[in-house]
């Protein structure tokens, strides 16, 4: 970010790629050391904005030597909203013009305060990216934006679930820990699901029919990406009035701008037909008490037989019918034992989904099911995209094909 001049007290005037007070010493003002010095002068007299101007001087090394102590003295004079507070602090989490420091980060992200900088910091927590994990100050970041009622809940949910799956978080409550580690698991494998979905015939060069294509929506909306529920509302031809209104509002609640769509609709219905979008709406919400996820009611994994679905999940490698096992030991079986096998398919769900989704799709072109029409060549594509992606059951599957691949 290149230094900016705001003088509070005249009115600014561009000077080529800087900003200049209209003073009698107009060219002076291209000069960094004029405009230190008289940024210095206003800051000096208690200006915010001149103060954190030089605090961009003396961290930038413009017009005066570089130095971060001063630097920091006149920001945390001048740096006065959260955008500035949160730019000074990303300056020591980059390591950009001032040395790393942690310590920094986590005083200017709290400064700032707003939501955005509090998950930041619990990420760099989490992540360790350039600092030693503190699972601990993570999750108390995000249990903190829990509270915040907004978007970032969401967010603020998806870390602890990681921390959860990778032992470094226990609420004390196996149950809530297990919701936000399903959240995870389904979410991810279905924006791998929607992104496959978006880039077939595009970024793979595999063409695929419009009912291969929707089949991967629906499932992606399923898990509750709101960019593939949307996308069943506004282009599948199948779906009724009612079912694409419901679409709309279970988006909606994912601070999705399909929100203020849905609200529109649902206002200039007739009665009839807003009754036929609350059936809709209340019978996906079922499905997801039901399942755990916003199952239609001819999906397959709607009601399946535990017994059967054990022995395929747990050898096909198939990430759905996992999710699905997974959902069945935590709610049918709970207890210890079931909570958990449920948590470990979770975080084999999430860890493996790169792979297991074209898994999943190779198989489904080899059985000619679930709208996908049988291929073994198109079969055979897939499972070297998930062999590639870490799959080992995917190469097992070329070599009883004799293909190459692995």
């Amino acid at each position: 970010m290149e230094m900016r001049w705001v003088p509070s007290t005249q009115e600014p005037h561009p000077v080529g790629n800087r900003w200049c007070s209209v003073i009698d010493h107009l060219a002076e003002c291209e000069q960094p050391g004029p405009m230190y010095a008289w940024n210095l002068k206003q800051a000096q007299k208690g200006n915010k904005e001149a103060a954190y101007q030089v605090g961009l001087a003396y961290m930038q090394g413009w017009g005066v030597s570089n130095n971060p102590d001063r630097a920091e003295y006149w920001f945390r004079i001048g740096a006065t909203t959260p955008y500035e507070k949160r730019w000074v602090g990303e300056r020591f989490r980059d390591g950009q013009y001032v040395p790393a420091d942690v310590r920094k980060v986590d005083y200017w992200f709290r400064a700032a305060g707003d939501h955005d900088s509090l998950l930041q910091l619990a990420r760099i927590y989490r992540s360790a990216t350039f600092t030693t994990p503190d699972p601990g100050k993570s999750a108390s970041l995000c249990l903190e934006l829990l509270k915040g009622g907004d978007g970032y809940v969401r967010l603020a949910e998806f870390e602890l679930g990681n921390m959860v799956l990778d032992d470094q978080y226990a609420s004390g409550d196996p149950k809530q820990d297990l919701l936000w580690a399903r959240e995870v698991a389904q979410e991810l494998i279905g924006q791998e699901e929607y992104k496959l979905a978006w880039a077939n015939g595009l970024a793979m060069d595999l063409p695929g029919s419009p009912e291969v294509e929707r089949a991967v929506v629906r499932s992606a909306a399923a898990f509750n990406v709101d960019l593939a529920q949307t996308r069943i509302a506004d282009e599948f031809p199948d779906v009724s009035p009612a079912e694409r209104e419901a679409w709309l509002q279970i988006a909606g609640r994912n601070r999705s701008a399909a929100a203020g769509k849905a609200k529109t609709a649902f206002e200039t219905m007739p009665p009839a037909e807003r009754a036929k979008e609350q059936a809709a709406v209340q019978e996906l919400q079922q499905n997801y008490e039901l399942a755990g996820a916003y199952y239609r009611d001819d999906d397959v994994l709607l009601n399946p037989d535990f017994s059967a679905l054990e022995r395929s999940a747990l050898s096909s490698g198939d990430p759905e019918e996992q999710l699905r096992l997974a959902y069945h030991y935590e709610h049918d079986v709970g207890g210890t034992d079931g909570f958990s096998r449920a948590k470990a398919l979770y975080k084999t769900v999430r860890d493996q989904r790169v792979g297991s989704v074209r898994l999943r799709i190779g198989n489904e072109y080899l059985s000619g099911v679930n709208g996908f029409p049988r291929n073994t060549f198109t079969a055979a594509t897939w499972y070297g995209f998930a062999a590639r992606g870490g799959s080992t059951i995917a190469c097992k599957r070329l070599v009883d094909m004799k293909r190459p691949g692995c």
